[in-house]
């Protein structure tokens, strides 16, 4: 691309700097035995019980490329609730990502005569790699700005996070999107932008139907400036193209992207 207004980027996110200290976490957990797994169409999920009631789950699809860890622990129940940037340690290896709202369920419920309980309120962390990490981890850790949220020992019985791995090498893959930094040119700059001096990072995610096209664009984070946040979308609407992703039957599929977009007024 040539060297000008605009400079295209996609990366992982970032951590943030640190959110102020955080109340004293309570004590971990006594662990509870057994990871436990369960699979249904474009879903792969194992779940480790803690004491107390709670569950730490690792949840995959529709794509392989993107797991997400949930966390449910009633001993803590603001937890469900805290947002903006953590470290989840699992063992020995941190991972950092931002916070947000999931709901979880019991894979493998006690059997009862009372009716199923609903999905409970979770914590939501995007941590590639994490199931690399839970397989040899015997504790989890959840971090903001150096001081420990809550602290929960691991079950040593990991056979459910073999099965795990199986289901999601299954799952397909996330749908090619080529090099985004193509369909941006320096004269994309909104010229109104350029002279507000307005530059800054978009995360975005587009919606992607079975044809392969952008069916609708969401900024996760602005900007700071509703001109740049509205030109990604839409130049990304306009131009982006897809391989669609695919069921196991083979047929395309709707599906989801996730990516960042750094605009930057030249030096």
């Amino acid at each position: 691309m040539a060297a000008g207004h605009l400079l295209i980027m996609l990366a992982a996110a970032q951590a943030a700097p640190p959110a102020p200290r955080p109340a004293p976490p309570a004590p971990p957990s006594a662990a509870a035995p057994g990871w436990r797994f369960e699979a249904g169409p474009g879903r792969c999920l194992a779940a480790a019980p803690l004491a107390g009631g709670g569950m730490l789950a690792l949840a995959y699809g529709p794509h392989r490329d993107d797991g997400a860890v949930l966390v449910a622990d009633p001993a803590r129940p603001g937890l469900a609730a805290v947002r903006g940037w953590l470290t989840l340690r699992l063992g020995g290896r941190g991972f950092a990502a931002e916070a947000g709202p999931g709901r979880i369920e019991d894979p493998a419920p006690a059997p009862t005569a009372a009716a199923p309980a609903a999905p409970a309120p979770a914590l939501r962390l995007a941590a590639r790699g994490a199931l690399d990490a839970a397989e040899s981890a015997g504790s989890a850790e959840l971090l903001r700005g150096g001081e420990t949220l809550a602290a929960w020992p691991l079950p040593a019985d990991r056979a459910a996070l073999a099965a795990l791995r199986e289901c999601v090498a299954a799952l397909p893959g996330r749908p090619a999107a080529g090099n985004l930094a193509a369909y941006f040119g320096r004269d994309d700059y909104p010229a109104a932008a350029i002279r507000a001096g307005e530059q800054g990072i978009v995360d975005f995610r587009l919606d992607i139907g079975a044809d392969g096209r952008v069916a609708g664009c969401a900024i996760l984070r602005s900007s700071g400036s509703p001109r740049l946040d509205a030109g990604t979308c839409r130049l990304l609407r306009s131009r982006a193209r897809f391989a669609p992703a695919r069921d196991a039957a083979g047929a395309p599929v709707p599906d989801s992207f996730t990516g960042r977009i750094e605009w930057r007024l030249p030096d």
